[in-house]
C-alpha cells in the first residue's frame, strides 16, 4: 500500500481523497426499519445514531444480534422497479 500511495502522491493524485473514494465504493447501504432512515453504510449510521456502532449494526444486518441502539437494522437493497 505504501508504494501504491508514493505513486499517488509522485503523480499528484490526493490519496486520502482516493481513498475515501474507494471505501464508498464499498460501502453498503443501511436502513432503520423504525425510521425508515437510509444510511450510506454502517458507519454514517453509528456516525448519527446515538448509542450505535458500525460494528453491531452490521451485526444486526447479519443476524447476529436482535437490535442496535434499540433500532432494527436491515442493508438496503434498492428495488428494482424498472420492469
Amino acid at each position: 500500500m505504501a508504494v501504491v500511495k508514493n505513486l499517488l502522491v509522485r503523480a499528484g493524485a490526493d490519496f486520502s481523497e482516493l481513498q475515501k473514494e474507494m471505501v464508498k465504493a464499498r460501502s453498503i447501504p443501511v436502513q432503520c426499519i423504525e425510521t425508515g432512515i437510509i444510511y450510506a453504510s454502517a458507519s454514517e449510521a453509528a456516525r448519527q445514531v446515538p448509542k450505535t456502532t458500525q460494528s453491531k449494526i452490521c451485526m444486526v444486518c447479519r443476524g447476529q444480534r436482535n437490535t442496535c441502539g434499540g433500532f432494527h437494522w436491515k442493508y438496503y437493497k434498492k428495488e428494482n422497479n424498472n420492469e
